[in-house]
């Protein structure tokens, strides 16, 4: 039996962020569009001094289930347009998440800064962020900002068909702007777009037919929120995340 793991939050960030739209030899499907699904398009930015990002991790096994939590963030030098852009990253005095320290990669000059609680004694249902800042970042706190929610758990399957659409009901969406998905098992695996909150989507078999049938597989959904926050004459981008990760069968 396949055991569930935890996505580090460095994956998950990946996942959440990146639309890519093509098929590459390593099995991996993505960008196809489901159907009847609006595909969701993230806006222009523009003076970003920070980014910030907190994903929290739900995964269902076959009999058992675990939470976790992380976050990263980021602060650059200079004003940026892209999203967890890695260059001109910049060290500043402390940053605390929900009032726990933050602590800063091994290079420790630039670079971002992490959190990761795997127990989770910290598992929130808002965030909140205690800045202490050196020029250009100004010292404040980010508050009350509420993670995206999904309480349609029971509503996914146990079992899918690779050679069927995939119809995936999802009730009790709430707080996010758009999700994603991913299908694997074996060496196969479907990465979505990121998609407009829905009740129902429709995943064409085409985009399963590179999974791996008669195994155990798992089905992953993203449910993100954006939110750009300005202060003191600069901006601030967030992205939260809730996490959701079942496993099933896969058959042919």
């Amino acid at each position: 039996m396949k055991k569930i793991t935890f996505l580090p939050i460095a994956l998950l960030i990946l996942f959440a962020l990146l639309n890519s739209c093509k098929k590459n030899s390593s099995g991996t499907t993505t960008g196809s569009s489901s159907t009847g699904n609006t595909i969701y398009t993230p806006p222009a930015y523009s003076n970003l001094y920070g980014c910030f990002a907190c994903d929290k991790y739900f995964t269902q096994g076959t009999s058992t289930s675990t939470t976790n939590f992380g976050c990263q963030l980021a602060f650059y030098s200079v004003p940026k347009t892209v999203i967890f852009d890695t260059l001109n990253t910049m060290k500043i005095n402390y940053v605390k998440f929900n009032g726990i320290p933050m602590v800063q990669d091994s290079a420790g000059v630039g670079g971002p800064y992490y959190y990761q609680d795997s127990t989770p004694t910290l598992y929130p249902s808002n965030a909140q962020w205690e800045i202490g800042g050196i020029n250009p970042i100004p010292s404040f706190t980010l508050s009350s900002f509420a993670f995206p929610s999904f309480s349609g758990f029971a509503s996914l399957p146990d079992t899918i068909h690779k050679s069927q659409n995939l119809v995936l009901n999802l009730p009790g969406i709430a707080g996010a702007d758009y999700l994603r998905f991913y299908v694997g098992s074996g060496s196969g695996n479907y990465q979505s777009p990121f998609y407009l909150i829905s009740s129902t989507y429709t995943i064409p078999s085409s985009n399963l037919a590179n999974l791996s049938g008669s195994i155990q597989g798992e089905i992953v959904i993203f449910f993100s929120k954006r939110i750009v926050f300005p202060y003191a004459g600069k901006n601030y981008f967030i992205l939260l995340n809730f996490s959701y990760e079942k496993a099933i069968t896969v058959l042919p």
